[in-house]
């Protein structure tokens, strides 16, 4: 399952790429990374065995693997919040739709602001 959310992540991924060809504007970059916030943290929840499906049976105990993957998840999750207000997020910057289809971007306003300040 956690290959599935994987997949299903990496399609938002290919996705994007015929969106920005042909400039659909349908998956920018605030839409993408709250996509992935929500697949990683619906994986986060089923690896810690607060969301299951109907072919898996009930965890009596959490495995210290399974802990691990999970902080990691959640972990990547806190990562990627900072990139819906305009962080850079170099790591992912191969994956992710160029900085340019960020419509609310705070690194560019508190620039522009600091200009104004600068030139009063």
């Amino acid at each position: 399952m956690v290959l599935g959310f994987l997949e299903l992540a990496f399609a938002f991924k290919f996705l994007s790429i015929p969106d920005q060809t042909y400039h659909w504007g349908l998956l920018d970059r605030e839409v993408y990374i709250a996509i992935w916030i929500v697949i990683f943290s619906l994986m986060g929840m089923y690896l810690l065995g607060k969301l299951k499906f109907s072919h898996d049976s009930d965890i009596p105990y959490l495995s210290v693997p399974r802990l691990g993957m999970s902080i990691a998840t959640f972990a990547f999750v806190l990562y990627l919040f900072p990139g819906l207000f305009g962080a850079p997020l170099k790591a992912l910057s191969g994956y992710l739709p160029p900085q340019e289809t960020l419509d609310f971007d705070l690194s560019k306003k508190a620039s522009s602001h600091a200009k104004m300040i600068w030139v009063k």
